[in-house]
């Protein structure tokens, strides 16, 4: 069976499709009162400008914050399908205060640590999950994939936490 990454909503996956929609609203209405010669009170290119300069600016941002989401999206399939794991013992699972969504409240994450041969210590923490993962998950282990090219290298890394996961279905 193939393994999938799944990626949690996270901050900026929201901020990311913010502000594209506000680009997607505020340059046309821009550009339509430039070229369509409204008839605005005052000065017509301060509207224009705003809207226009707003637009471009929160389209370019949402566009950016999205390509980062992708690529980290395309590092973690890498990671899950050439790399190479390390089994990691679970220390915690928290809330995670960063994010917030609305009556949902904030998402859980799960802290996993690591010692490497050399004796250094590594935390790692899971995606975004969006119901409680149930009591008794502190000391288990779960795989953590990393880079099978460069191994000193613990930036890029995919917890799986699926695999130890309960199956929740919210009705």
């Amino acid at each position: 069976m193939e393994r999938k990454v799944k990626m949690g909503l996270s901050a900026m996956m929201i901020v990311a499709m913010t502000f594209s929609i506000l680009g997607i609203v505020f340059l046309p209405i821009g550009i339509a009162a430039w070229v369509g010669n409204w008839d605005i009170e005052g000065e017509p290119i301060v509207f224009v400008a705003i809207f226009t300069g707003l637009g471009t600016v929160f389209l370019i941002l949402g566009i950016l914050f999205l390509f980062l989401e992708i690529r980290k999206y395309r590092i973690s399939k890498q990671l899950l399908e050439d790399g190479y794991y390390v089994m990691a013992e679970i220390v915690t699972v928290e809330r995670n205060l960063s994010v917030s969504y609305g009556s949902q409240g904030h998402p859980y994450v799960v802290k996993c640590s690591y010692e490497d041969s050399d004796g250094t210590i590594h935390i790692f923490r899971s995606r975004n999950l969006y119901a409680y993962p149930g009591q008794g998950l502190e000391g288990q282990l779960v795989r953590v994939y990393l880079n099978r090219n460069n191994h000193r290298s613990f930036k890029n890394y995919y917890v799986d936490i699926d695999e130890i996961l309960p199956k929740v279905v919210e009705h």
